[in-house]
């Protein structure tokens, strides 16, 4: 009886060992098992129909994890050839889990006849069955941190970027393709070298302290800095450094990891020369000769000088483009362009400021008189015709003339004197000059004369606000409608917004006007939706001086509210010129965006947007301007152009829609170049309320009659 005696301390014993043990019979029965077996197998020792190898439990995997054969199939192979089985890792599969566990496993006859038995009654044996012996290592935990670490080796591997892993000294240790591709030096030119990034680092002060600043703080550090391949070549690399700390908190490795952003860089200057550059005739546009004007102004404070500033309005070029065409128009507006920059000195700016408006500024005056000269100049020039292929036109221009520091200080007020003294010129005989001073256009005497009657406009319920639809192009469904403003003025004349908003803004009415525009647009919304008209949001325009001004996200928020609206349901259009130079609206348009206002850049690629600013704000979507769809027929630089605001404004991730969509051709154009949305007169004109649900339905008609949503074939 001495192996009875020496049971519980045997069993004691091997419940404690880190190997899963079983004996199995021939009939598949478990009739021991150790603690370790059962929590590989999950068996409950307690539960007799657990107790069993039997199909379909425990299945065998190889390493692709398929199905090879059952564990009972190899025990009975090793009870008929009556030989022992190893396997040296295989997957096991148990009942209730959702992955196999990675196990090594020995099978083996055991010898136990009826003496045994009687020994240990506390197994209560069938003496008459054939044994064998399990032995489980469950190795899952290890495996699948082999498993883990493969995995890690091939991501950095292929990965696009290009990474290398250093020391705590910066030897490198590794590189993946990446970096050998970027930079052209194979794996064996750098292993155990000090990493040429480094270097690059330490050669620039400013970059190298952040460097190590920012690792102690954070860890990492990201920047941009130039970098140099095997073949001498320098290019821009967007990097980041990352150390690696042992449970001790010291460094042990460090990860470099960057990319190639040639591309990157050549887009942002591309996108930033679009944006400080006429599109037509490539001279600065307003932002570039703000710029240019401030420079000049600080030169003039120092010495003493004066700068001088023309604005030049050619006259009656709308029957230029009326008669020969936008493309004939165009034409002239680039050959005038360079007759003015052959007229003026190389440090004086010739500027287009949009349409048929030109600025220059010159600088270094001392007098009235050398302005004159240059006007008479410009006009002598327009005395040649211009040739636009077999047609021969001559234009007149009007120009307006103010001078710094004597007709203001600051670009605006130049830029309003000059374009008020241009009016004067205009209004008094065309082909002429006009000098500022106070009291020289009728155009004062008519702004003064709005800005009366302005006043009296919600009072008297003169506003009224007209809808001018919106449509996804992709579907041709509405996806929103802008509220435009109009003024019934009490004399029937009709008065252009383009008149009366400037007036608003200047006087501070826009406030008042602005919080009725708004909640007439939302009230009509709620209307048009309890109509039936599924409309997703709808479009209101708005200015500085509400933004500055007027606490006009409280007011929306209260508004919404009581319309039971949200955020989301109204869009909030801006343009940059709302935000240049300014502190105060940027931050007012983050609060509006954090509410979920969405918010939209107007005029995009007229000569504001910058790269920088529609980077830092947080703009939802892209205006695309109506000059850049005019003509994407007819031109081929048009069309470029298109392609080309609209690629970019897409990479920045914006949604883009295009203003100005006059017929099918554009609209098919703008939907295969990966245009949102259109709006224009194709899609419908601007109508007051009661008429709108009537033109979205007549363009609903249009839209499944006519195949016009793409050019592509197929």
């Amino acid at each position: 009886m001495v192996i009875g005696q020496w049971f519980n301390p045997l069993k004691a014993l091997l419940d404690n060992i880190t190997a899963g043990i079983l004996v199995v019979n021939d009939t598949g029965g478990i009739d021991y098992i150790n603690t370790e077996a059962s929590k590989v197998l999950e068996i409950d020792s307690a539960l007799p129909d657990q107790m069993t190898l039997k199909p379909p439990r425990f299945m065998l995997m190889d390493e692709q994890e398929e199905v090879t054969s059952s564990l009972w199939q190899q025990v009975e192979q090793c009870f008929q050839h009556k030989t022992s089985q190893h396997y040296a890792t295989i997957g096991l599969s148990v009942p209730g889990q959702r992955y196999p566990r990675w196990v090594v496993m020995n099978i083996n006859l055991l010898a136990f006849d009826s003496s045994h038995a009687q020994m240990i009654p506390e197994l209560n044996i069938d003496e008459t069955a054939k044994r064998v012996i399990l032995s489980i290592t469950d190795l899952s935990a290890l495996k699948n941190r082999e498993r883990q670490m493969a995995l890690h080796a091939e991501v950095f591997s292929a990965a696009g970027e290009a990474a290398a892993i250093t020391d705590h000294r910066l030897n490198v240790l590794d590189i993946n393709k990446a970096y050998s591709d970027i930079t052209l030096y194979e794996k064996q030119e750098v292993l155990h070298k000090k990493i040429e990034l480094y270097k690059l680092i330490r050669q620039d002060r400013e970059i190298y302290r952040a460097l190590r600043e920012q690792l102690m703080e954070r860890g990492f550090w990201q920047g941009e800095l130039w970098s140099v391949k095997k073949n001498g070549e320098r290019h821009p690399i967007l990097l980041t450094v990352s150390k690696v700390e042992q449970k001790t908190t010291q460094v042990s490795h460090f990860v470099f990891v960057f990319s190639d952003i040639t591309e990157l860089k050549l887009a942002r200057e591309r996108l930033d020369f679009l944006a400080y550059h006429d599109q037509l005739t490539y001279l600065p546009n307003r932002s570039m000769s703000q710029l240019r004007f401030q420079h000049s102004t600080q030169r003039a404070s120092r010495d003493g000088s004066k700068v001088g500033m023309l604005f030049i309005d050619l006259d009656d070029f709308k029957i230029i483009n009326d008669s020969l065409g936008h493309s004939k128009g165009d034409y002239l507006l680039k050959q005038f362009s360079i007759r003015l920059k052959q007229l003026v000195r190389k440090q004086d700016t010739v500027a287009r400021l949009g349409g048929d408006e030109f600025l220059v500024i010159l600088e270094d005056i001392e007098s009235e008189a050398q302005l004159a000269r240059v006007c008479e100049k410009i006009l002598q020039s327009l005395e040649m015709p211009f040739q636009l292929g077999k047609f021969e036109r001559f234009i007149n221009a009007s120009i307006g003339v103010a001078m710094y520091p004597d007709d203001g200080e600051s670009f605006d007020e130049l830029l309003k004197n000059s374009d008020a003294a241009m009016y004067s010129s205009k209004h008094k005989a065309q082909h002429g000059f006009q000098f500022y001073n106070a009291a020289i256009t009728e155009k004062v005497h008519r702004r003064s004369q709005l800005e009366n009657d302005l006043r009296k406009v919600l009072a008297k319920k003169q506003l009224q606000l007209f809808y001018q639809p919106q449509v996804y192009l992709e579907s041709g469904q509405v996806s929103g409608a802008e509220a435009l403003l109009r003024w019934n003025h009490p004399s029937k004349e009709f008065v252009s917004p383009e008149e009366f908003i400037p007036v608003l803004e200047s006087t501070g009415l826009i406030v008042s006007v602005g919080r009725w525009v708004a909640r007439q647009a939302l009230m009509q919304l709620k209307q048009w939706r309890e109509q039936g008209l599924n409309l997703p949001r709808i479009a209101i325009n708005v200015s500085a001086i509400q933004l500055q001004k007027d606490d006009l996200s409280s007011f929306l928020i209260e508004t919404l509210k009581e319309l039971d609206l949200t955020p989301a349901d109204l869009e909030i259009e801006i343009t940059e010129s709302v935000f240049i130079d300014n502190d105060v609206i940027p931050k007012v348009l983050q609060e509006m965006h954090d509410f979920g206002f969405y918010l939209a850049l107007d005029d995009f690629g007229t000569g504001y947007s910058s790269l920088s600013y529609l980077t830092r704000l947080p703009f939802n979507k892209i205006k695309l301007d109506r000059t850049f769809v005019n003509d994407v027929q007819t031109k081929a630089s048009s069309e470029a152009m298109a392609k080309s605001l609209i690629a970019l404004a897409k990479t920045l991730g914006f949604e883009v829609i295009a203003e100005g969509v006059e017929d099918s051709q554009q609209y098919a154009f703008l939907n295969d170049q990966g245009c949102d949305e259109a709006q224009g007169y194709f899609i419908g004109r601007p109508v007051a309320s009661e008429q709108f649900i009537e033109q979205i339905e007549q363009f609903y008609k249009l839209n499944e009659s006519k195949s016009f949503k793409s050019n592509q074939a197929g």
